[in-house]
């Protein structure tokens, strides 16, 4: 039997729970126990853990996910929408994936409010009957 921690926004935890967090993972891999960490952070997160423990470094990954190409933007704001039977429009979409960049954080705070000020479907981009 394995154990997967799946923690988000780690970069909020507090030094000390930080610190915690990084010496019970490496008593874990001394003890070559079943246990992995997939946390998900800020690009500071790094450094974050190599000031509370300097060998978290050598202990973690730390892959840089950065923003998505188009197409994958396109699909994470598209697809959850088409399952509620409602779509964007094309230029909606490429008007967000402009505006975020293809940041994960901004596409999803934009489909957000997106989904939520929008009157009908499909979403349209700066129309005054779907702003958002």
């Amino acid at each position: 039997m394995a154990v997967a921690l799946l923690i988000d926004e780690i970069q909020y935890f507090s030094a000390m729970e930080l610190s915690a967090l990084i010496m019970a993972m490496h008593k874990m891999q001394q003890r070559q126990l079943p246990v992995v960490l997939i946390a998900a952070g800020l690009p500071i997160l790094p450094s974050l853990m190599g000031e509370s423990k300097s060998y978290a470094e050598r202990l973690f990954s730390f892959p840089d996910i950065g923003p998505l190409p188009e197409s994958d933007a396109i699909k994470a704001l598209q697809d959850p929408v088409l399952q509620a039977n409602e779509e964007f429009d094309p230029a909606a979409l490429h008007e967000i994936f402009r505006l975020t960049r293809g940041y994960p954080y901004f596409l999803q705070e934009w489909g957000y409010q997106a989904w939520n000020h929008a009157l009908a479907s499909p979403i349209y981009a700066g129309s005054t009957q779907d702003t958002f």
